[in-house]
């Protein structure tokens, strides 16, 4: 199973060097899930939420592995009065790129821990994020051996 903190930094390093994306944020399902995440304000998205993986066992015992499931947002939050989710999709989509371009890159290199199956990635857009926020979300699995 992928390490939260590793994820975490590996995140983190993405907003620090994707022109554009303006942070990283774990999200976990919790009471105070949307206050969290409205608090953060216009000025600081389009910002990165990821999720903490899922992981299902495959193999046998002398060739266990897990295969996590990764979700990543890139969401954009907009002031419904100033503008749309549409713009906000539109503002998103070269940073949401710029992600999965870097997730592929990392993927390919040797060693590295987030090695994505590239047959697994999703794109979708979201427009439903808590109201004023739209976005891309990035799905794809990982083999974690």
């Amino acid at each position: 199973m992928i390490l939260l903190k590793q994820l975490r930094e590996y995140f983190e390093g993405l907003a620090d060097c994707i022109p554009g994306l303006k942070g990283a944020t774990l999200l976990t399902v919790e009471q105070n899930m949307a206050d969290k995440v409205n608090g953060i304000p216009e000025d600081d998205t389009p910002t990165l939420f990821y999720l903490p993986p899922s992981a299902n066992g495959a193999g046998d015992p002398d060739s266990f592995n897990d295969k996590s499931l990764c979700v990543v947002f890139i969401m954009q939050k907009y002031n419904p009065r100033k503008s749309t989710s549409a713009e906000a999709l539109e503002a998103s989509q070269p940073i949401a790129e710029a992600v999965k371009a870097a997730i592929l890159a990392d993927s390919s290199r040797p060693c590295h821990f987030l090695t994505a199956d590239i047959s697994t990635i999703s794109t979708l857009p979201e427009t439903e994020f808590f109201g004023n926020w739209a976005g891309w979300s990035i799905g794809f699995t990982v083999d974690s051996n």
